[in-house]
């Protein structure tokens, strides 16, 4: 396989790392660990990365070496829990505002224990785990240590036993004498939805809704005519998570939610019919045959007539009778609206909440369904000029429909993220709060009290805009009592409202994983600044604190001389909009030297680039800190028009993705960082991201050649006319024949003075390499040198293989000396050099 180039180097790798075989087949197993479902989603999406010799590079010095390498590789997301003990605490509710969780005692080895929020947060172990794991190396037949149990997450069951998933398999461990056994039920598996009562299973068998009882018995099907491109509670086609789970060959969760009786379903029908086909060439297909694989599914691009829709339905289960509901069929993006929770069952069973958006996201309605007929009623509708969200991407909405016949509802209308509160016949009652500040979430709503729990952020005066806390608010005054009193960022809430849950796992369901308690009465918060480690709390409902749970401990980075990392402001391009950002050095940083400066960007507009908390800051998944142990200035900024402060900053982008979430900022971040940071080498500045960020890394080295002297894109977006239509409508709105053509990185080709690196996956079910391949034909033709690296069954994210190439263009390129040979990054058991 070739691709035609000058002088350039194409790097084509052809065959598969011994070392990486099975990683798909792995990825049901890991997802039991404690992963995002992002995480998960982009496990499944990653085949056995493939791996080719690099470019020789002399070996004499001066140069990087391994040591260098291992450094930098302490930095890797993965290896998180090595370095940094106990930075969060994950509660698992139980009954009477106790919950157990996973306590880090040293690298790889934890214990469980079991606070009881009501006693003063009093804790104690929450099983015997000497005795568990001696009866679990007698049942398993190998040892067992108490603090590396094989197993992260456990319920308890019957009689009080210990349930966890060990092996593939479900066991029980209990009795006087304490013993393990293949629990007697089934499984929990990932690809079926569970009644509450625990009854039933509901999944997807051949575009079909089917139901087997728990317990064991004949299976039955609650649909019959679904067919490919128009079935029922299928995450379809055009749906990115779906493809990956099925381009990995595993099994995916149905769309559907269960009434709260466990008698009825509310699901979806997809019609993906009218969408375009699109495909991805296996060229080394991971059963090891030599033809290469045609992949297709249906994938609609911006301003295309034919877009996915979804038809809502409510079945009931006893009778399989299905009504659907009264509403036109509904496009949707990323997610459907079943996945998007934004179709979901009242609290009592009698209604069905139901949220719809237009195409181009200017209209959103919500709708009062009767599920026994399907008949909806309108209760608020809200049109806006640019985008309108009820969230943050892959955030449940901030909408609620009260048990008085209100209705809660988010805004961004005067400009800045309010509620407001509508009667039952549709008329607004009035705002709910006022001042500065941005609702960014809705944790818990207590009716009778009239009180909700909010996530705010940029609300205290002279603040960070992006800095959140937890605050109460009063539905009737609007009067709003903040709860989180130490500076920082807290995360209390950040992910209980996620579209898809921080564990993604079937024995902790993300009801039980809250950071409230199930009365109200407690809640857990972890807060952190970025150059100050994680501290973790109990308070109570009204901000009291009860206990301290965690101080989390990263002795080990300070034992190697971590430097934190800087927060900084800079002013925008525009001479007068202030920017927000954070600068990481090395640890083994100098003032006295120059370093070369490195952008780590995306762009956005639907999610920022800068970290707020400590974590992020360090272990995040473009590995930006990594980058910087090499002996680089690595800059994290958001320009204008990203998401977190009010909503007329977020509009600058609007039909303005051609700019790259302004790279003009970054440009004049850069320029008045190095004028007061004389170690800031500005005549060696590179730049490099994933996805809309190895968009902006190309269109950066194109549009500011003299600046950007090295680019690395990676997955790149590079024109949006071909890209995913969500994305595209949502926030470049419809085509004014120039908004979009405006996007073509391949018509600014010729532009490149400097080294550029071209990196895409052949298997990315996200951004086509399609679009990569647009570039590089434009820059074949411009006669420009460059260089490409195509990745066998690589999906939309990085492997240790293009990290471990990253680096080394960088080093190469960018720092100007040598770097160590054929690196190979640690595994995820071996420890960290």
């Amino acid at each position: 396989m070739a691709v035609r180039s000058q002088e350039a180097a194409v790097i084509v790798c052809p065959s598969v790392a011994a070392a990486d075989e099975g990683r798909i087949a792995s990825v049901e197993g890991a997802a039991r660990k404690k992963v995002t479902r992002l995480g998960l989603i982009l496990a499944a999406l990653l085949a056995a990365p493939v791996v080719m010799a690099a470019p020789a590079v002399q070996s004499s010095p001066p140069g990087l070496g391994k040591a260098d390498y291992d450094r930098a590789a302490r930095f890797l997301d993965r290896t998180k829990e090595r370095w940094v003990l106990n930075a969060a605490v994950t509660p698992h509710w139980l009954d009477g505002d106790r919950f157990w969780y996973r306590r880090d005692t040293a690298p790889g080895r934890a214990e469980f224990l079991i606070v009881d929020a009501a006693a003063g947060g009093s804790r104690r172990p929450a099983f015997d785990h000497a005795e568990l794991a001696s009866a679990l190396a007698k049942a398993l037949g190998r040892p067992i240590e108490p603090d590396k149990l094989p197993f992260a997450i456990f319920r308890y069951g019957a009689a009080g036993t210990i349930e966890a998933m060990v092996d593939g398999k479900l066991w029980a461990c209990g009795g006087t004498m304490i013993a393990c056994a293949i629990a007697q039920e089934p499984a929990p598996t990932l690809d079926a939805a569970a009644s509450p009562d625990g009854r039933w299973q509901a999944y997807i068998q051949d575009d079909d809704i089917w139901i087997r009882p728990s317990a064991g018995g004949q299976a039955f099907a609650l649909t019959t005519d679904g067919v490919s491109d128009f079935g029922w509670g299928i995450q379809p086609g055009s749906n990115v998570i779906a493809t990956g789970f099925r381009l990995s060959g595993l099994r995916y969760p149905p769309a559907l939610s269960w009434s709260p009786d466990s008698t009825r379903i509310l699901t979806q029908r997809v019609d993906d019919r009218r969408t375009g086909p699109v495909g991805r060439i296996q060229s080394v297909p991971t059963d090891g045959s030599v033809r290469p694989k045609l992949h297709t599914w249906r994938l609609a691009f911006p301003g295309e007539e034919g877009i996915p829709t979804s038809e809502p339905w409510v079945f009931d289960v006893a009778t399989r009778k299905g009504t659907r509901i009264d509403v036109a069929p509904i496009p949707f993006g990323l997610v459907t609206p079943v996945e998007a929770k934004e179709a979901w069952w009242a609290k009592d069973g009698r209604t069905i909440g139901l949220l719809t958006r237009s195409r181009y996201y200017k209209n959103m309605t919500l709708y009062r369904v009767d599920p026994a007929t399907g008949r909806a009623q309108i209760l608020v509708s809200e049109d806006a000029k640019t985008f309108i969200e009820a969230a943050a991407i892959a955030q449940r909405p901030m909408v609620a429909m009260l048990a008085n016949g209100d209705t809660l509802w988010f805004s961004e209308r005067d400009g800045h993220g309010r509620l407001y509160l509508y009667g039952a016949d549709g008329r607004m009652k009035r705002v709910i709060g006022s001042g500065p500040g941005q609702i960014s979430s809705i944790l818990r709503l207590d009716e009778a009290a009239g009180l909700a729990w909010v996530r705010v952020n940029g609300r205290e005066p002279g603040a960070d805009p992006y800095l959140s806390n937890l605050y109460r608010l009063d539905l009737r005054t609007g009067k709003m009592l903040r709860l989180t009193p130490e500076g920082g960022d807290h995360m209390v809430g950040l992910s209980d409202t996620n579209t898809f849950p921080p564990i993604w796992d079937p024995m902790a369901p993300p009801e039980t994983t809250t950071s409230f308690s199930p009365s109200g009465r407690y809640f857990v918060d972890t807060h952190s600044t970025v150059a100050t480690a994680p501290v973790t709390v109990l308070r109570d409902a009204n901000g009291k604190l009860v206990t301290l749970l965690e101080q989390a401990d990263w002795s080990r980075l300070r034992a190697g001389g971590f430097v934190p990392p800087e927060r900084f402001t800079a002013t925008a391009a525009d001479g007068k909009t202030r920017l927000y950002g954070v600068l990481l050095r090395p640890s083994n940083f100098d003032p006295a030297r120059r370093y070369p400066v490195v952008d780590q960007i995306y762009p956005g507009p639907q999610t920022r680039r800068t970290p707020n908390g400590f974590m992020d800051a360090l272990f995040d998944h473009s590995f930006a800190q990594a980058v910087a142990e090499l002996g680089f200035i690595v800059m994290l900024v958001d320009g204008r028009g990203t998401p977190g402060r009010d909503k007329a900053f977020l509009d600058l982008s609007y039909g303005k993705l051609a700019k790259g979430g302004f790279i003009e900022d970054h440009v004049a971040a850069i320029r008045q960082l190095g004028a007061t940071r004389p170690w800031m080498d500005l005549d060696r500045v590179g730049i490099y991201g994933m996805s809309a960020g190895g968009d902006a890394a190309a269109r950066a080295i194109f549009l500011y050649p003299d600046v950007f002297k090295v680019a690395i894109a990676h997955a790149g977006s590079h024109d949006q006319r071909g890209n995913i239509h969500w994305w595209g409508e949502a926030y470049n709105g419809p085509d004014d024949g120039k908004n979009y053509t405006a996007t073509s990185n391949a018509a600014l080709a010729g532009n490149l003075k400097g080294k550029l690196l071209l990196i895409h996956g052949e298997m990315d079910p996200n951004v086509s390499p399609a679009l990569t391949g647009q570039v590089v034909d434009a820059l074949i033709k411009a006669n420009k040198d460059f260089q490409m690296l195509l990745v066998p069954n690589l999906g939309h994210s990085w492997d240790d293989y293009t990290i471990r190439i990253a680096w080394d263009y960088l080093v190469e390129h960018l720092m100007g000396v040598t770097h160590p040979r054929e690196y190979r990054m640690p595994s995820e058991e071996e420890p960290t050099p």
